[in-house]
């Protein structure tokens, strides 16, 4: 939830400074959405890398988990497994992990495109001026 707050927080915090003020001052708007919207990227990307690491511990959680029930008479855990990955089962199994994975990218790729719209906003019409 830190994640998703702090990302709500961003956006509420650039949105609002973007909705208030004069429209002559919408040069400063632009760099300050800069401004926040690099740190959102900074944000998703740790977001995203905690997730693989999440993903690898439990990975590496459950193939000890298996050595260790090959020595027991009952495979509990990989039954579990074979049971939800059943090509017969009609609900295809995806991990929370996968599905979580694609929160980071959504933000990211929103912050991204913040930059984009701020640097053409910013700087296009210096590069216009240039090419005329």
């Amino acid at each position: 939830s830190f994640y998703i707050s702090a990302n709500t927080a961003l956006i509420t915090i650039g949105g609002t400074i973007f909705a208030i003020g004069s429209e002559g001052e919408l040069w400063s708007k632009l760099v300050v959405l800069l401004a926040l919207s690099v740190p959102g990227i900074m944000l998703n990307v740790s977001w995203g890398k905690m997730l693989q690491s999440y993903y690898l511990n439990n990975l590496g959680k459950m193939k000890v988990l298996s050595l260790m029930e090959s020595k027991l008479a009952a495979c509990l855990y990989d039954a579990e497994w074979k049971a939800m990955k059943n090509k017969f089962n009609k609900k295809k199994y995806v991990s929370f992990t996968e599905n979580e994975k694609t929160l980071p990218w959504v933000f990211g790729v929103f912050f991204g495109f913040v930059d984009l719209f701020c640097l053409i906003a910013l700087f296009g019409p210096m590069l216009l001026q240039l090419f005329k």
